[in-house]
């Protein structure tokens, strides 16, 4: 995770250098943590705005999910179906189940032995987004995400899912126009 978080940052100096705010989802968040803790090393900056959706913490890091790490390729078939992640027709897809399916399983290792950085707060404020009935997540452990910063840390819960902004994307993409507009004071 790290060694991708270090390309990510020195790969695109041109972001990282300036003025810029991140929106991640689920496991891309704890991606998005190292990536900001790269850019601090590499060029001193840090996010204006962080937005993570459907993340538990880095320290979490789909931990509720690390039983996968063992399942055979038809286990770990099964849960991304089950859990909505896949659609039951790729079971039926040479190109998703010899392609794909081994690149998704092989992100999920990367997560499931991801141990997080240590560092000191943010500065910049953390918005947590997330859908009402989000299976995939533990809500409770959401809080900790104001560990993570110095800045405020708040919550908006959508209606929906873990991809509650598949069916209506326009509350969400409103949330962050509004994050953007106002310098990070939105707070709904």
């Amino acid at each position: 995770m790290q060694q991708l978080a270090q390309s990510l940052a020195a790969e695109n100096e041109a972001v990282f250098s300036g003025k810029y705010a991140i929106f991640a989802h689920c496991a891309g968040a704890s991606v998005a943590y190292e990536t900001i803790l790269a850019a601090k090393q590499l060029y001193g900056t840090e996010p204006e705005w962080l937005i993570v959706s459907g993340a538990e913490p880095p320290e979490y890091s789909l931990e509720s999910l690390r039983y996968l790490a063992d399942a055979s390729p038809a286990e770990f078939l099964n849960y991304l179906i089950s859990g909505g992640f896949a659609e039951e027709s790729v079971r039926d897809n040479p190109a998703f189940l010899s392609y794909y399916l081994p690149i998704i399983s092989a992100d999920f290792r990367m997560l499931f032995s991801y141990r997080m950085t240590a560092a000191p707060p943010l500065h910049c404020p953390i918005f947590r987004f997330r859908g009402d009935t989000d299976k995939v997540i533990d809500p409770a452990r959401l809080a900790a995400w104001q560990h993570y910063t110095e800045g405020t840390c708040t919550e908006q819960v959508f209606s929906g899912g873990h991809y509650y902004f598949t069916a209506d994307p326009a509350p969400v993409c409103s949330s962050i126009n509004r994050i953007l507009e106002q310098g990070g004071n939105a707070n709904g």
